[in-house]
């Protein structure tokens, strides 16, 4: 049992369940060497902090530098893992180092990180049972409203959990509330509400199996608070009755602090013979079990109840005893609180380390967080340009679509326009074999009626039929000549490139075939029979180095 001082000095806090069975587990386990010997072979991280605890904790009454050296290393592993239980489990564990050597501010600060985990992890018997640890640390630092909150709520929330398990299961937890809850108020002078915990933890105290160190506290606690209150008979029968359970445990330190209870009822009835008695009884309990803190209330008591009656000989005696006390406490007291200096300095150090690792890494972290930035806004911009590129390109190929788009329009409109003109060409082309075939059809009936003529008149006839043979077959072919070549102004050119040995008719030749003209119509405007024709369209095949089978008019087409 860990015992506190406060304001009302012979009230018993209750701590957490968690805490005081940790406590008590690393005082009854393993020898340190066993300990250390799993450590070293120890294979897992899980493994090493749970032995470090034990460690800690098999060290934390006698030798407070190996305890915590165990305790931190516990939670460095701790973080290291990533695991909230296992850091959960660590921390607990070092708070409640800092909380048994009385380093509170330090404790607080494990309890809070330990607090925090629970939240995340949505663990409420968790975060209640951290609240209760706070609370008895605020209760420590005389802090009695900030405590009274931290065991409200840790009740409220045990209350829930025992509802909804059905069963007993939270008794410990909800009577441990009630009496630090009782604690917290009656320091707060508020003894209505004070009385009302009391009874409430009392009454299941006496429902739950297993629960009597619990149930003597209770009445104690209940006991000193009638005394405050001036009624003398309720106080007694709660002192009696917590002092009757400590007597059947058998607990010892308790029994010592029923014995000082009731040595302050009967100061308070002036009945200085009884008084007497319990202080004494009270002061063998407090040597036999070592505890320093009653000795020296109850030896102050001694000395003042002797002095009070002019016992000089025994109130000197008892001041002597305690002023030896005192000096051996104040020594003790003092050694603590260099203890408490040089490790609150040591925390303190570890903590700026900490935080200048901390601030490293978020400078660290920033920096990533500018590169990632940066490399991000690089990445945009390289993203719009490409898309810009990509717009750009899109654009320039619509633009050559565009441009294909209307090469293709402006091909269509000149084949248009070429097979208009090839049209009127051909149009041309048949007026004028049309009007050579009237020349040649006036011809021969002048030169019918040239039988029945003189013959000088007979010459003048031929001379005449001469002339309009031959005009005729000069201006059809210039006629035709000038038109084919505004139509097909390249042809002769790409002819005369790739077969220069044509001669001038075959050149002719391939110009009326190039117009698709048939053997007639050619014999017709070149007043050679078709058969010509068709000997002249042979040799010319053949300069051509076409094969039989080739189509000509194809082949002409395409020069």
């Amino acid at each position: 049992m860990v015992s506190f001082t406060i304001r009302k000095r012979w009230l018993i806090l209750i701590p957490a369940m968690l805490m005081l069975q940790q406590i008590v587990f690393g005082q009854h386990h393993n020898k340190p060497d066993s300990l250390l010997l799993q450590l070293k072979i120890a294979n897992n991280d899980s493994a090493r902090v749970h032995l470090n605890v034990e460690l800690s904790r098999f060290y934390s009454t006698d030798n407070l530098s190996k305890a915590l050296h165990f305790a931190e290393d516990a939670v460095e592993i701790a973080g290291k893992t990533e695991n909230n239980s296992t850091l959960s489990f660590a921390l607990l564990n070092i708070g409640n180092v800092y909380f048994t050597q009385g380093l509170f501010e330090l404790a607080l600060k494990q309890y809070y990180q330990y607090l925090e985990i629970q939240k995340a992890e949505g663990n409420k018997k968790g975060i209640a049972s951290a609240l209760i640890n706070i609370g008895a640390v605020s209760l420590n630092l005389n802090n009695f409203e900030k405590a009274r909150d931290n065991f409200e709520e840790a009740l409220k929330t045990f209350e829930e959990l025992s509802l909804k398990s059905g069963n007993s299961k939270y008794s410990h937890e909800i009577i441990t509330s009630y009496n630090n809850l009782g604690i917290a108020c009656q320091n707060l002078k508020e003894q209505k509400e004070s009385e009302e915990y009391y009874r409430r933890g009392i009454s299941l105290a006496r429902k739950t199996i297993g629960q009597p160190t619990l149930l003597a506290n209770l009445l104690n606690n209940l006991g000193s608070l009638y005394l405050d209150q001036k009624k003398m008979p309720e106080a007694y029968i709660a002192i009696n009755e917590a002092l009757k359970i400590r007597l059947l445990i058998p607990d010892k330190n308790g029994q010592g602090q029923s014995y000082r209870t009731l040595a302050m009822y009967y100061i308070g009835l002036g009945n200085r013979t009884k008084a007497l008695e319990y202080l004494y009884k009270g002061l063998d309990l407090a040597r036999s079990v070592g505890n320093i803190s009653l000795q020296s209330f109850l030896i102050e008591k001694l000395f003042t109840e002797y002095d009070k009656t002019g016992n000089s000989d025994s109130a000197l005696k008892y001041h002597i005893i305690l002023k030896a006390l005192n000096d051996t406490m104040n020594n003790e007291e003092t050694q603590r609180e260099l203890t408490r200096i040089e490790l609150t300095s040591q925390f303190n150090e570890k903590e700026n380390l900490r935080k200048i690792e901390q601030k490293r890494k978020e400078v660290q972290y920033l920096a990533i967080g500018v590169s990632m930035l940066l490399l991000l806004a690089i990445i945009s911009l390289l993203f719009l340009l490409s898309q810009n590129r990509l717009k750009r390109l899109r654009l320039e190929k619509d633009n050559a679509n565009l441009a294909s788009e209307n090469l293709e329009l402006e091909k269509a409109v000149l084949k248009q326009e070429l097979d208009l003109r090839n049209k009127e060409l051909t149009t041309n082309v048949m007026y004028l074999v049309q009007k050579n075939e009237y020349i040649t059809d006036i011809a021969e009936r002048v030169i019918s009626i040239k039988k029945n003529l003189s013959d000088s008149n007979s010459n003048v006839i031929d001379k005449l039929i001469s002339d309009l043979q031959s005009n005729s077959d000069d201006k059809v072919w210039k006629e035709f000549e000038i038109r084919f070549q505004e139509v097909h102004q390249d042809f002769y050119s790409r002819l005369n490139a790739r077969f220069p040995d044509l001669t001038p008719n075959e050149k002719k030749l391939a110009a009326f075939l190039r117009l698709n003209m048939t053997t007639k119509d050619i014999s017709a405007i070149t007043f050679q029979s078709p058969d010509s024709i068709k000997i002249a369209r042979s040799r010319l095949r053949k300069k051509l180095g076409l094969p039989q089978e080739a189509n000509i008019i194809a082949f002409l087409e395409n020069v």
